[in-house]
C-alpha cells in the first residue's frame, strides 16, 4: 500500500484502512488523534457486527492487537498483553 509508505512520514497522521468490513481494520504509523482513535473503535464495531464468526467480548481485543502498524503502540501491546487481552473492548479503547 503506497499510502502507507506515505503515511509514515515524520509528523503525518496514523489514519484507519478499513476496505472490507468483515475483515479488521488496520491503523497506520503515525501520528494519533482523538479523530483517528474514535474512526478505529467505529470500524472495529463494524467489523464486529459483520464478521462471519461472531467473537466473544472477552476475545475481541485479543483479535484487533495485530491491526496497528506503529512500532510505538505494537511495543506497548506487546509489553501490556497480558492486562490488555483480559480487558473487554471498551475498556481497551478507553485506556488506547
Amino acid at each position: 500500500m503506497t499510502e502507507n509508505k506515505l503515511n509514515t512520514q515524520s509528523g503525518a497522521d496514523a489514519i484507519v484502512v478499513h476496505l472490507i468490513q468483515s475483515q479488521l481494520p488496520m491503523m497506520t504509523a503515525g501520528k494519533i488523534t482523538l479523530r483517528n482513535i474514535v474512526d478505529f473503535q467505529t470500524r472495529c464495531t463494524r467489523y464486529f457486527q459483520m464478521v462471519k464468526e461472531k467473537i466473544a467480548e472477552d476475545q475481541k481485543v485479543m483479535h484487533i492487537l495485530g491491526s496497528f502498524e506503529d512500532h510505538r503502540i505494537t511495543d506497548w501491546t506487546n509489553t501490556q498483553s497480558t492486562t490488555l487481552t483480559i480487558m473487554k473492548f471498551p475498556d481497551f479503547m478507553e485506556v488506547f
